[in-house]
């Protein structure tokens, strides 16, 4: 009889596996020095934790006073974390670039009862912008300086963190590996690449951390247990606040294609036939709550937009086939292209259809199968191996270059080391519902941006997900160290054997 749960488990750890070492290898590819220079910071990371054994206690393991001392450290480094994004936000001109610049200034006519904005021809064809730019107007009507805006987002990223430790304790249940995991989330310098930029990703960030945070009170449980209310209200406010993060960051798609491949999964893999019915039943009220809590709020707040006056569109996005066509436009290799922009001026949904068809016809018509997997190649290597810079100087001056380029040395290093972390720790602790789910959201949005436009901006989320799965690598160096590795860790005997016989050659040099 097969087991189905262990199958399952290792063709989603192999699809997770092959994902993260691609973007492990396009790293190296693509960031040429910057990644070999993170590789070799990561080998001396492996290297430190080793060195770390040689004693009989090991440093983490030492109970009383190393554990104590590790917490302070940590906390006090998670808040200097939080210091330096407020510090960082209030340096920042205004720096605003691209669709943030556009909303930006809407934002501003807004807030002095100018809407005539909505006229424009960039929300009409993506009128999904429109809250975005409402929460900017109220950010400027209430504090009356821009300058909040970048304060509000660093206030964002720190509430991010906040929720990060949350979720990554209840899935490890060890508050030295969540908070390990939290300081080097909160002192990747991603957040503040993003609070430079004046993007809604942290906004959409902080409310697609809550959905996780109390889905995490599911995919945490045992799925044996009765559906109880707790349950039901946890995936409502799960759909509200993805449903929330969504208005902002249009990329609640990726969640709910999650939730339901999760649900599907859990059902195939822990059911038999005396309890299918159960897990069918329990996965399909969990969905439907979840998807009712998320549409009462998209579509609650575009019946208020349109009944409002304020767009006759509501919050649609108008042109739906604009971003799948310039991440598969050939000449940029998915990133930004101007090439095919003749479908935005398009908004007749049939006539956007066949623009849509006749350009993937002019895309893929002559190329080869190679050909198209050196795009795909390419592709992946820009999104997911490029370094991310900072978009905004401070300073012009020789030290914040200096500064800056350690800066994109170490957000390359700590999204490297999440990577290696997360294929290590879900290896050694095998799967649970926590990391089937996180894994399947993982691999949702390395899927989506096979298709989508690219930018390494738009990693942000997905390192969300990333950094919660490393903190089963984080508590597996946690177990190596006090000798806890997991029973069925294939390398725990191997590695008993060889600290075994460490301490019995230094016994024999002591005696000599």
């Amino acid at each position: 009889m097969f087991d189905l749960q262990k199958i399952f488990n290792s063709i989603l750890y192999l699809c997770f596996a092959v994902a993260t070492g691609s973007m492990l290898i396009l790293s190296v590819l693509a960031g040429r020095r910057t990644a070999i220079i993170c590789a070799l910071f990561i080998a001396a990371t492996v290297f430190f934790v080793k060195k770390l054994n040689t004693t009989s206690e090991g440093f983490i393991s030492k109970k009383e006073r190393y554990t104590h001392l590790f917490k302070v450290f940590m906390i006090i480094a998670i808040l200097l974390g939080f210091t330096v994004k407020l510090v960082y936000s209030s340096l920042i001109e205004d720096s605003a670039i691209a669709d943030a610049l556009l909303c930006f200034n809407a934002a501003q006519q807004a807030a002095n009862g100018d809407f005539s904005w909505i006229s424009l021809d960039y929300f009409q064809r993506w009128a999904y912008q429109i809250p975005f730019v409402l929460y900017e107007t109220a950010v400027l009507k209430i504090f009356g300086n821009y300058k909040a805006l970048y304060i509000m987002g660093a206030v964002f990223s720190i509430l991010t963190c906040m929720l990060f430790y949350a979720v990554s304790k209840k899935m490890v249940k060890n508050e030295n590996a969540a908070l390990a995991v939290t300081a080097l989330f909160t002192w990747m310098p991603n957040a503040l690449f993003q609070i430079d930029t004046m993007y809604n990703q942290l906004i959409g960030g902080l409310f697609l951390m809550l959905s996780i945070y109390f889905f995490s009170f599911i995919f945490t449980e045992s799925f044996d247990e009765k559906i109880n209310p707790k349950q039901l209200l946890f995936c409502l406010l799960t759909g509200i606040f993805s449903g929330i993060s969504n208005l902002f960051r249009a990329e609640a798609i990726v969640e709910i294609l999650a939730v339901a491949c999760y649900l599907i999964f859990v059902t195939v893999t822990q059911s038999d036939k005396k309890t299918l019915l159960k897990y069918i039943i329990k996965s399909v009220v969990f969905f439907a709550v979840f998807f009712i809590g998320y549409k009462v709020v998209t579509g609650g707040t575009d019946w208020i937009i349109t009944a409002s006056g304020i767009h006759p569109y509501g919050i649609k996005n108008r042109c739906p086939y604009w971003f799948i066509v310039c991440g598969l436009t050939p000449e940029s290799y998915g990133a930004y292209s101007e090439k095919y922009i003749g479908i935005v001026y398009t908004l007749d949904s049939e006539a956007q259809k066949k623009m849509f068809s006749d350009i993937m016809h002019e895309i893929f018509a002559d190329r080869s199968f190679f050909d198209i997997l050196i795009f795909f190649a390419k592709k992946l290597s820009i999104m997911w191996g490029t370094p991310e810079e900072p978009h905004c100087m401070i300073s012009d001056s020789a030290l914040w270059h200096r500064i800056s380029y350690v800066m994109v040395l170490a957000n390359h290093y700590i999204y490297m080391l999440f990577s290696i972390l997360a294929i290590v720790g879900i290896k050694m602790k095998k799967f649970r519902n926590s990391s089937s789910f996180l894994t399947i959201y993982f691999m949702g949005y390395f899927c989506i941006y096979l298709i989508k436009e690219i930018a390494p901006r738009y990693r942000y989320s997905t390192l969300f997900i990333l950094a919660l799965l490393s903190v089963y690598g984080i508590q597996a160096v946690f177990d190596y160290k006090n000798g806890r590795l997991p029973c069925n860790c294939k390398i725990k005997n191997k590695l008993k054997n060889h600290l075994k016989g460490k301490s019995q050659i230094d016994r024999s040099r002591r005696t000599k």
